[in-house]
């Protein structure tokens, strides 16, 4: 009798700077299934297939935690949304599962409010997100720089560095425009 695998469920964070009408700054959480004892090199990495039903990946599929911080904040923003994003055709069955699994996430979610308050960042709610779901890991998409010098896109996080890594993302972010206007003040 072979014993079944245990998916393993780890949270993706990919920063965006938007220099549009509205300058902001954006993480969104993707949610990933990865076969056990996979490892992420860069891209290189195996999800689960979206396509089989008997498998975690279905039910994260398109749903993402995300926060917008606008250029004129004075504190970075906690505005955690978390949706199914760009799902494009949903039949009856698609919508009830997803309405099964943000119900059960908000319910872990006032569990957790309950016992530690409002999370007061949104590095705390990637957090709450990663132990609602399992999720033992949170990958964290390096700039540029730190791509070339790590040789990686990503950088696996435990759930506390983790915390601190976003949170500073976003601190950093607002740091650069402040110089900015420092400067063009000058």
């Amino acid at each position: 009798m072979s014993e079944k695998k245990k998916d393993t469920i780890v949270l993706r964070v990919i920063a965006r700077e938007d220099k549009s009408y509205y300058h902001t700054f954006k993480l969104d959480v993707d949610i990933l299934t990865l076969e056990e004892n996979s490892r992420m090199y860069g891209d290189d990495f195996t999800t689960k297939s979206q396509s089989y039903p008997e498998n975690m990946a279905q039910y994260y599929q398109y749903l993402q935690l995300s926060c917008m911080t606008f250029h004129d904040n004075v504190e970075p923003s906690n505005n955690a949304d978390l949706a199914y994003s760009q799902p494009y055709k949903v039949d009856m069955r698609e919508a009830e599962r997803m309405y099964k699994t943000l119900s059960r996430i908000d319910r872990a979610f006032d569990k957790i409010r309950e016992s530690e308050g409002w999370a007061q960042s949104f590095g705390q709610s990637v957090n709450r997100l990663a132990r609602v779901l399992g999720a033992k890991h949170i990958l964290v998409r390096r700039s540029p720089e730190a791509e070339a010098r790590a040789g990686d896109k990503y950088q696996w996080l435990n759930l506390s560095d983790a915390v601190t890594h976003i949170d500073w993302l976003t601190r950093e972010w607002m740091e650069k425009l402040a110089k900015a206007k420092q400067l063009t003040a000058e």
